[in-house]
C-alpha cells in the first residue's frame, strides 16, 4: 500500500509540473511559437521527404475544357429510317440488317469534334456535338 501511494504521489507531482509548464506556454506567444516550431521541425524530420509533384509557372498556361479532352476521331454517323441517329468508328462495322425498315437512311463520315445540325420539317432545328451521339448498339 505504501508503494502505490508513493507512485501516486510522484504521478501527482508531474502532472501538477505539466500544468505550470503548460500555463507558462499559455502566457507567453513567443514561448507558443517556439513550442509549435519545434513540432514542426520533428514532423518534418519524421515525415518529410522530396517534392514529387513538380511545379510550373501560371504564366502561359491554357484553360483546358471539356472538348479538348475528347479524343479526335473520325466516326460514321448512322440515320435509320425510323428517326435514330447513332455513330460507330468504322464504316466495315455497320451490317445492313435484314429487315427493310432496320437498315440505314443516311450514313456520312463526321469527327467527334464537329457539331451535327438537325432540321425537322416543322422548321425547328437542334444541334448536338458528334461525340454526344451514342454508339451505334452492335457497332465500333
Amino acid at each position: 500500500a505504501g508503494l502505490e501511494r508513493k507512485k501516486i504521489q510522484d504521478e501527482y507531482k508531474e502532472k501538477l509540473k505539466l500544468i505550470k509548464d503548460l500555463e507558462k506556454l499559455l502566457g507567453s506567444p513567443e514561448l507558443m511559437r517556439a513550442a509549435v516550431k519545434e513540432e514542426l521541425l520533428a514532423v518534418k524530420a519524421q515525415y518529410g521527404d522530396t517534392r514529387r509533384t513538380q511545379i510550373v509557372s501560371k504564366t502561359g498556361t491554357e484553360v483546358v475544357s471539356t472538348t479538348d479532352l475528347i479524343p479526335d476521331e473520325n466516326v460514321w454517323v448512322m440515320v435509320g429510317q425510323d428517326g435514330t441517329v447513332a455513330r460507330t468508328t468504322s464504316a466495315s462495322m455497320i451490317n445492313i440488317p435484314a429487315k427493310p425498315d432496320e437498315q440505314p437512311l443516311k450514313l456520312l463520315q463526321a469527327n467527334t469534334q464537329d457539331i451535327i445540325y438537325f432540321f425537322g420539317a416543322d422548321g425547328m432545328a437542334a444541334s448536338l456535338p458528334v461525340y454526344q451521339l451514342p454508339q451505334a448498339r452492335g457497332l465500333g
